[in-house]
């Protein structure tokens, strides 16, 4: 978050990156993340497991140069900070 409030402090007009720096596929991410709440993602999910995505690579150098941040949290906590502070929307 104080990132994206950086980002707008400073008038940034380009085109700026947020990343965690790990790389996942989003069915591994999803799988992850159900099964930290004893869930199985492919009853919630139509995301099939013989599909191989591309591949592509994030560079956040310039993000975090003119921000003169970079990120401190992995995509899975902020998501457990998410559904912590929205628990409700779950059942």
């Amino acid at each position: 978050m104080q990132m994206a409030i950086r980002a707008v402090e400073i008038g940034w007009g380009g085109e700026l990156i947020f990343a965690s720096g790990v790389t996942w596929l989003g069915r591994d991410f999803a799988r992850e993340l159900f099964a930290r709440h004893g869930l199985d993602y492919s009853i919630h999910l139509d995301a099939p497991d013989h599909i191989d995505p591309p591949s592509f690579d994030v560079d956040i150098s310039e993000t975090s140069r003119v921000l003169g941040l970079a990120p401190r949290q992995s995509i899975l906590s902020l998501c457990e900070l998410m559904i912590a502070n929205d628990n409700s929307t779950l059942s």
